[in-house]
């Protein structure tokens, strides 16, 4: 029994190490990837993309060290480590949703044939600079992000969340490499889709700080499900529809391409997968003062 026993502890053991170690295998590897991706960008969108990466994971490592923003009392060094991710992921989103406007209002400069494929070596105007640099900037924090995920995974299970990162962060990498600029136009009403992101922030903050039979709270929750469903599922399916309605000019692309349209039709199964949870929050948030004894979505 004692030898059984050793044994058993000594193969817990080395599976314990062998996950350890394709843990940073699997870090290295994405690590790789987006060196790769992004040293193969032009000398205009590489520098913005690499910037927005350090810049993202520079100011993670200011919060780590100010805990600024951060509740009073300590909290589990997984929790803390998820608070900072969570208010970055709100800058973020501010800067996409503020960042949308102007990317409509680009729409105007550029004619429909510019909207989806912008040749850069004839591009003397600089159209689409705001649709371009955010991009770039879009990019850069979801290659951080994507990290922090990876290395968080035991503690902050999402595969979801990966899913998303992978899928987005390698279609825009696609869209900005070449000699081209492509599907300019989507972009404005997939960044102002970031418009739910702070309310979903908001409320695992109240949730985290002790506050979720808060009036905040529930305002939040439901600020968080409208703008969820209107601009994830309503305007998300609306810009679909925009997509195919220049199928003309698009199905003319390589066939890369081809796969960037599979690829925003799979975000959109994620986005209804995701809404059905938040209608879920929604009617949760919705009920009277009980005590809420469900995790929060």
């Amino acid at each position: 029994k004692a030898m059984l026993t050793i044994r058993a502890t000594s193969a817990t053991s080395m599976k314990a190490i062998l996950a350890s170690i394709w843990d940073e295998v699997e870090l290295l590897l994405y690590l790789a990837v987006i060196y790769f991706l992004t040293s193969h960008q032009d000398d205009y969108v590489s520098p913005i993309i690499v910037k927005s990466t350090l810049a993202f994971g520079g100011s993670y490592g200011y919060l780590m060290m100010t805990r600024m923003c951060h509740p009073k009392k300590t909290l589990p060094r997984c929790i803390e480590a998820e608070w900072r991710s969570r208010q970055l992921g709100t800058i973020h989103a501010v800067i996409l949703i503020v960042g949308s406007v102007f990317c409509f209002l680009e729409w105007s400069d550029l004619s429909t044939q510019d909207s989806w494929v912008l040749n850069k070596a004839s591009n003397t105007e600089n159209l689409g600079f705001y649709t371009v640099f955010l991009t770039c900037v879009f990019v850069g924090y979801l290659q951080w992000d994507l990290l922090w995920l990876v290395y968080h995974k035991k503690e902050n299970k999402d595969p979801t969340a990966i899913v998303h990162h992978i899928l987005y962060f390698t279609m825009a990498h696609y869209l900005l490499h070449g000699e081209d600029y492509n599907f300019i136009r989507p972009f404005a009403w997939l960044s102002f889709t970031e418009l739910s992101t702070p309310f979903l922030h908001l409320r695992w903050f109240l949730v985290t700080s002790g506050r979720k039979e808060s009036r905040l709270y529930v305002i939040s929750s439901i600020c968080f499900a409208l703008t969820f469903l209107f601009t994830r599922v309503l305007c998300y399916a609306l810009g679909l529809i925009d997509l195919w309605l220049a199928r003309d000019i698009w199905l003319q692309f390589p066939p890369g391409i081809h796969y960037i349209v599979v690829g925003l039709h799979g975000g959109f199964a994620l986005n209804l997968f995701w809404a059905r949870k938040v209608i879920r929050a929604l009617r949760q948030a919705l009920r009277t003062n009980k005590p809420h004894n469900t995790k929060d979505s």
